[in-house]
């Protein structure tokens, strides 16, 4: 799908414009992930505290001169609890009022701090952080979180 979606793109014929991506199928009575990346931030699996992010290989789609798109096509077996974390990049490149980066480490040290949170409370505290964190900075890019918690 990801490859076809890579060739629209290209028809479209839209210099400079690409895309990132993270497609993902959960298989629910399996427990399983089957997923690609093109690009985009690598979701982080949250198992209790500890935090890994996930692997894969994915260029970003839609750019000219990739005609032969490298991707791969990843499985992750996952168990009662686990949470994936899918996020933009605009959570972890946020600037403080003196123009530090909130930065990826940041970032899992929240989730690890946060873990024992529902997945909707764990997604309204890392926004509260990273507002406290920005003050009265302006938002220069977009701030997504998404928390899928396996039952």
């Amino acid at each position: 799908m990801l490859t076809n979606v890579h060739r629209l793109l290209l028809e479209l014929g839209q210099p400079n414009m690409f895309v990132t991506v993270f497609y993902g199928v959960v298989d629910g009575p399996a427990r399983r992930l089957t997923y690609a990346r093109a690009g985009h931030e690598r979701p982080l699996l949250l198992r209790g505290e500890i935090v890994q992010p996930l692997g894969g290989v994915g260029t970003f789609l839609g750019y000219p001169d990739l005609d032969d798109l490298p991707l791969s096509e990843e499985h992750l077996d996952l168990a009662a609890g686990d949470r994936l974390v899918l996020y933009t990049d605009g959570l972890t490149d946020a600037l403080s009022a003196d123009g530090h980066a909130f930065g990826q480490s940041r970032f899992v040290s929240l989730l690890q701090s946060r873990a024992f949170l529902p997945p909707d409370e764990l997604c309204a505290a890392v926004f509260r952080h990273l507002a406290a964190f920005q003050g009265p900075a302006e938002q220069y890019d977009d701030m997504t979180m998404l928390v899928v918690e396996v039952k």
